[in-house]
């Protein structure tokens, strides 16, 4: 979190959390409903697949990431 919080623009943030973010994140075949706060915030969600997730109050400033672009083998 301390990434995160830190002082910097979100573009500097995300791309600092990257590669952290993408090796943990991963979809679990259901409806998750997504939603952030004020500021601006960043999604992981499953958006083309067969059960798609919902992202409540998404700006054109915030990021969203398609769970799909991740796939990756374990």
């Amino acid at each position: 979190m301390d990434q995160w919080n830190a002082p910097t623009s979100y573009t500097d943030r995300t791309h600092a959390l990257l590669d952290y973010v993408l090796a943990r994140v991963a979809d679990d075949d259901s409806v998750d409903i997504l939603k952030g706060r004020k500021e601006q915030d960043w999604y992981f969600a499953d958006l083309t697949g067969p059960v798609k997730d919902k992202i409540k109050n998404l700006t054109s400033s915030e990021l969203a990431v398609e769970l799909a672009r991740l796939e990756r083998d374990d």
